[in-house]
């Protein structure tokens, strides 16, 4: 019988200066490497510091057992 582990990943991303457009597009939430993380059996969970003119990224969110944005000004 194989033991299958569960291992959990938070990421906690803060926007830059001047940041807009989607969420996770290469910042610090990297797609790619979210994506590794799910694909590896990872509980992935994302919290997101950004101002209004980001927007959450559909993709990235469906791959997140929670993905959660504030917004500051």
């Amino acid at each position: 019988m194989v033991e299958l582990k569960m291992h959990k990943v938070l990421f906690i991303s803060a926007f830059h200066p001047g940041a807009r457009g989607s969420i996770g597009a290469g910042e610090a939430i990297c797609g790619d490497n979210l994506k590794k993380h799910v694909n590896n059996g990872s509980q992935v969970d994302v919290i997101v510091i950004s101002p209004a003119t980001q927007y959450e990224n559909p993709e990235i969110k469906a791959l997140c057992h929670s993905y959660e944005v504030i917004n500051v000004s």
